[in-house]
């Protein structure tokens, strides 16, 4: 080979090499760039999420000092002159933009909204929403209407023999589980609820049995033997996806489902040789993990949890209501058991505010104080006249709101502000067996799905 030659292959391999230098050299700054956007991504999300709860917070302060000082209208929060006041319009803090929205539901109580924006980019925009409601707590808190007349105020027809099984309400929308159809989960717009109206649809794998939302996700207990726990993401209400599940070693069904910060509890069906009771990490809602179980020795029907403490309605003759101690995520435990009388099979719970309640397969409510959780007592019993299949009770109003199969009131409104002599306030005769309740955060409507042919969910206000 000749000098020419040599010079000619020793150019070539140098251009190569540029080449391969400059690629190289072109994907890592693209990775530093990538990797130095997402920390200051993280870094705005942290601080706007501070500026929303400090406008949070100011909202509440005002209330406590004077509820007067609150009314409906979007404002600022100006931080001068050492203390925290509302102005006129939103106010900037540096690339942040914040507003404080303030929407009266009725005269005691607010629907109090901060949203952080920032402009992340010049084409991307950023923005951090909190909302929480206010109540007037020097004043009886108003209901919205009269429960003791409850009305029907919308129905949704759903095609083909389908049955309403379970229901989580927010503000505007309803998630609802059916039975007997494809698809099974459906989102409804409930803003108007007269009219309420389909959005989303999706089939879940299995038999979906019981749900909770929490936040942009819906975590979902099915039968499926390859997918118990799913996950679908509801943040576009129109355009539902499964974006995450977990399937348990051994094929479980899953009953019921609760959630606490960044954790589900799930319960399922009696298995001698595996655990009921199952602790579930959300913290990365797309990839669900395990952290704890706990064998329960009877079938667990549905959990609520309540502070540290997970309560269970179980099929056990001797142990209907278990508590559970979940301050230890990865060791959950037996606290205590309370034995209901009779063998009727516990389906349905709520707990909240230092009492629980357990509807049973015999129509019986069971009204436990739980202010010990290690020893729980029974207060009195309730007959609702019909299989209690879902219950929800809010300690403000010191209402319960009942799902059940008596065939002159499936809906039922039960005043505990006495908790030892409950008494029916208001019913409905819905010519149809519930399977499911919920109501809303203002407790001005209430959700219910049930086996009516013809109208599987329906809201329910008050008279």
């Amino acid at each position: 080979m000749n000098d020419k030659q040599q010079s000619g292959f020793g150019l070539i391999e140098i251009i190569v090499a540029i080449g391969i230098f400059v690629t190289l050299s072109s994907t890592a700054i693209v990775v530093v760039l990538h990797s130095f956007n997402s920390n200051r991504l993280g870094e705005n999300q942290t601080e706007a999420t501070l500026l929303s709860e400090e406008g949070i917070e100011t909202v509440r302060a005002l209330a406590n000092k004077n509820w007067s000082n609150l009314s409906a209208g979007t404002y600022g929060v100006d931080n001068s002159g050492g203390s925290l006041s509302l102005t006129p319009s939103s106010t900037s803090i540096g690339i942040f933009s914040r507003e404080i929205s303030i929407t009266e539901v009725d005269p005691d109580r607010y629907e109090v909204t901060a949203s952080t924006s920032w402009n992340f980019s010049p084409t991307r925009n950023n923005s951090v929403d909190l909302t929480m409601y206010l109540a007037n707590f020097k004043q009886p808190l108003s209901l919205g209407g009269n429960w003791s007349l409850p009305t029907q105020a919308g129905s949704i027809d759903i095609p083909g023999n389908s049955q309403g099984l379970k229901i989580q309400l927010t503000t505007n929308y309803a998630y609802v589980l059916l039975n007997n159809s494809n698809p099974d989960f459906m989102v409804l717009d409930i803003s108007d609820p007269a009219l309420p109206s389909q959005l989303g649809t999706i089939d879940i794998s299995g038999q979906p049995n019981d749900l909770v939302v929490v936040g942009n996700y819906a975590y979902i207990a099915s039968s499926s033997k390859n997918e118990e726990l799913q996950v679908v993401d509801v943040s576009s209400p129109n355009t539902l996806s499964i974006v995450g599940s977990f399937d348990f070693t051994k094929n479980r069904i899953v009953n019921g489902i609760a959630a606490s910060g960044n954790y589900t509890y799930l319960v399922c069906s009696n298995d001698k040789k595996n655990d009921e009771f199952f602790v579930m990490d959300i913290s990365s809602p797309t990839s669900p993990s395990q952290t704890g179980s706990l064998d329960l020795g009877d079938t667990g029907n549905a959990v609520a949890i309540d502070g540290a403490f997970a309560y269970v309605a179980s099929d056990g003759n001797g142990q209907e209501l278990q508590v559970i101690s979940v301050g230890t995520s990865n060791a959950p435990s037996l606290s205590s058991s309370l034995d209901l009388s009779g063998n009727a099979n516990g389906i349905s719970i709520d707990a909240a505010g230092g009492i629980a309640l357990v509807g049973r397969d015999n129509g019986e409510v069971a009204i436990v104080d739980i202010n010990s959780p290690a020893n729980p007592s029974l207060i009195s019993t309730f007959d609702a006249g019909g299989s209690v299949s879902d219950l929800r009770y809010d300690p403000t109003s010191k209402l319960a709101f009942l799902a059940t199969s008596n065939n002159s009131s499936e809906f039922q409104v039960i005043d505990l502000a006495d908790p030892s002599s409950p008494v029916i306030l208001g019913s409905l005769d819905l010519g149809a067996n519930l399977q499911g309740i919920d109501f809303d955060q203002a407790l001005n409507r209430v959700g219910a799905v049930g086996s009516d042919n013809g109208a599987e969910f329906l809201i329910v206000n008050p008279g």
